[in-house]
């Protein structure tokens, strides 16, 4: 029974909807796992990035969101990634909460963030178009 299961979903994917929105999540959570962002982002298309400390026109190309992320990374230690939710809000337009932990290289600082990714359903499947990270706590990172 498992096996039908996973055959009809699997199906389901490759019926012009693209993998589901949790199977983005998880590619989410591996990108900043690894500090791979590109696997995230359209080349063509434009992504909102909204990031603590860090001043840049509200929407950039698929290639520059991907630079932006991994020069933001750079200095992270190891880190924690995880998903806390993926969720439809409307039709073809959902939303993807991820949770990190990490250490600033050089610090004892502990450092917790909630990532919220927003996300389109278009002809290739889910694509994500914005991205916000905000402190868990809600202060300034250091």
């Amino acid at each position: 029974m498992t096996a039908w299961v996973a055959c009809l979903a699997l199906l389901g994917g490759l019926a012009g909807q693209g993998p589901g929105l949790d199977a983005l999540a998880v590619v989410a959570r591996d990108a900043f796992l690894r500090r791979d962002f590109g696997v995230l982002f359209d080349r063509r298309g434009t992504v909102r990035l909204t990031v603590p400390g860090l001043s840049v026109a509200p929407n950039v190309r698929g290639p520059a969101a991907t630079a932006i992320l991994e020069t933001l990374t750079r200095r992270d230690g190891n880190r924690r990634v995880s998903v806390v939710r993926a969720a439809l809000v409307e039709g073809r337009h959902g939303y993807i909460e991820l949770s990190q932990e990490f250490q600033l290289t050089g610090t004892q600082h502990l450092q917790r963030d909630r990532i919220l990714l927003s996300t389109a359903l278009d002809a290739d499947g889910w694509r994500v178009t914005e991205v916000l990270i905000v402190d868990a706590a809600g202060r300034d990172r250091p």
